[in-house]
């Protein structure tokens, strides 16, 4: 299952680049430091062609866990041959992948000819040794936050929450708080938590747009959430992280009321702490929702090669109930 989790959340990562909402002000100079601006050397041939040819392939023939690491060997034997020289080519480029007729047959070929169309600063080996050591830091889901909240926020913030099936000490270690956090003080701008998506954690997120756009700012103070298992586990799950995150940043900053910022699953998760702790509704103004897949996504059933998933992405499969 290992090869299963490295390649989901690889996938996450790839998403993450691609899509991730940039600011402004920094979007030509985070293209050019993530490497997306040289030149696009037009159509896939070679190594590259027959790499994707495989993977269009994997569907039909493979059974068992065999198709994931397949898949992941194929994915480490791509690198980048080409990249665009300007955000207009980068667009055309990646039109032209998911555009093609005929389309792939899965998210895995996709993403080799992104990277090799140079749509990421990063190859698949570089990602997987990331994801395999990464969790320091900010990037650390065990974190010590020994401030104590105001109000009371488990086992439960009022009578009508849900009960938690994790332990206050789980759900907490996840927040990460910067020193840069203001803890609600008076003039200090509103507290803000970052939700991730499928196959990231908040740092890796965020770290490219939001973090740097909202520190220092007068807009929002903002926190992070490092989920375990980068959001592969039951969302159900992943909605508690939410729900405490919520009535804990609220009861640490004064009782000030808190904006969630989501990306993707974090939406999904972020919604469903709102339906069964209601108490996170009146600690919070604002919940802004990036790419959020309410009624699924096809993308969930586009990573599929015919075996076992991991609950988070079976329950965001579209249509799933």
């Amino acid at each position: 299952m290992q090869s299963l989790a490295l390649v989901l959340a690889a996938t996450g990562a790839f998403s993450q680049v691609s899509n991730a909402a940039p600011t402004p002000a920094r979007q030509e100079a985070d293209l050019k430091e993530r490497q997306l601006l040289s030149v696009v050397d037009g159509l896939l041939t070679g190594v590259v062609g027959t790499v994707v040819s495989d993977l269009n392939s994997l569907p039909s023939s493979t059974t068992g866990t065999a198709g994931y690491a397949t898949a992941l060997e194929l994915l480490q034997s791509v690198t980048p041959t080409a990249s665009p020289t300007s955000p207009e080519q980068a667009i055309s480029a990646l039109s032209s992948i998911y555009k093609a007729s005929p389309t792939p047959n899965n998210l895995y070929a996709a993403l080799a000819e992104q990277v090799a169309e140079g749509l990421t600063g990063e190859d698949v080996n570089s990602v997987v040794s990331f994801l395999d050591g990464a969790l320091t830091g900010e990037n650390s889901e065990v974190n010590v936050n020994t401030k104590n909240p105001s109000i009371t926020v488990y086992p439960q913030a009022s009578a009508s929450d849900a009960p938690y099936d994790l332990t206050e000490a789980q759900l907490r270690e996840v927040i990460y708080i910067p020193d840069t956090f203001q803890y609600g003080a008076p003039g200090a701008p509103q507290p803000v938590i970052l939700v991730p998506g499928t196959g990231d954690t908040g740092y890796t997120t965020f770290a490219g747009n939001y973090i740097p756009v909202l520190q220092g700012s007068t807009i929002g103070d903002p926190v992070w959430l490092n989920i375990p298992g980068y959001l592969l586990d039951d969302a159900q799950t992943n909605a508690e992280y939410v729900a405490y995150a919520i009535n804990y940043i609220y009861g640490i900053s004064n009782q000030r009321q808190v904006a969630v910022f989501g990306w993707s699953q974090g939406n999904i998760d972020t919604q469903w702490a709102f339906k069964y702790w209601p108490s996170t509704r009146n600690h919070t103004t604002d919940h802004v929702a990036f790419s959020p897949d309410y009624h699924g996504t096809v993308e969930a059933n586009f990573i599929s090669l015919g075996e076992a998933l991991p609950q988070s992405v079976l329950q965001q499969e579209y249509n799933s109930k």
